[in-house]
């Protein structure tokens, strides 16, 4: 161990500690560890660790493992300033509800094996001005994405308009059995699960509006929101796997297909009576 390097480590976190508490003591020790591997790499660590922004760097580290409190400061300090990081009079109150949600889903959710995104946040500059870069590419997709909506929409208004193609594709090739499968997967859900699920994809509330209809916080709502639908999505995958009979690369083709488009489609699927 390099103790000049532990100690300016050890220099750098001190007003974490204090700020954090006790309560964050198993959190702090796990940052410090990676922080300190990382640092052991560079050719001047001392260096490197000045050009970090330790705090943001940890609040970052404590919210890709779901932390409560730092899912409620990420959410309250950065996401809750939304309008201006993406620049007022840019986005209508709708756009800037689904932009929030996106970034949710790709900063803050787990899918498989691949962490939160807002874990690939090295801390070379702040943290907000980070997920602004986010917010701001979120918002052109969004407008891009209702742009192609709108227009595909209006040259052949389809049940199946709402849904990713792919997913659409399946609904049409398999028929009745895609619609069991995902019925019976949805309804083996908990009750305040498929509630959670509803708010979000099939009303568009935001994460944490729906938290407050579901009396819960909002890193509780993050956290049940990525479980079950993870969950949702491996069990159509079961089903799916039980129904029908498929070659074997046919079959491990459709899994890829269902496990990465069906989130796309969740809200269009649940409109669907």
């Amino acid at each position: 161990m390099n103790v000049g390097l532990e100690t300016s480590v050890q220099a750098a976190l001190a007003p974490l500690r204090a700020e954090w508490g006790d309560r964050a003591r198993t959190l702090l020790t796990d940052f410090e560890a990676e922080l300190t591997k990382r640092l052991a790499a560079e050719p001047d660590a001392a260096a490197a660790l000045e050009k970090l922004l330790v705090p943001d760097l940890f609040l970052a580290f404590a919210c890709a493992r779901g932390d409560e409190r730092a899912l409620t400061r990420f959410h309250t300090e950065i996401l809750d300033r939304l309008p201006a990081l993406v620049g007022r009079g840019r986005a209508t109150e709708e756009q800037l509800n689904e932009v929030q949600q996106r970034l949710v889903d790709r900063l803050l959710l787990s899918e498989g094996d691949r962490p939160p995104g807002i874990a690939t946040y090295e801390g070379r500059a702040p943290l907000a001005s980070w997920v602004r870069v986010a917010a701001v590419r979120a918002a052109s997709n969004v407008r891009r994405d209702r742009a192609t909506y709108e227009q595909k929409t209006a040259e052949a208004p389809l049940p199946l308009a709402a849904l990713d193609p792919e997913i659409a594709a399946l609904k049409r090739r398999f028929g009745e059995a895609f619609k069991r499968t995902f019925q019976g997967a949805f309804a083996s859900l908990a009750q305040d699960d498929r509630t959670l699920l509803r708010l979000h994809f099939l009303d568009g509330l935001a994460v944490g509006d729906a938290a407050r209809v579901l009396n819960v916080s909002r890193a509780t709502a993050y956290r049940r929101l990525n479980e079950c639908r993870l969950q949702l999505v491996e069990e159509v995958l079961r089903r799916l796997g039980q129904e029908l009979s498929l070659p074997k690369d046919e079959l491990e083709s459709l899994y890829n297909t269902v496990r990465s488009k069906l989130s796309l489609s969740l809200g269009g699927l649940l409109a669907e009576p």
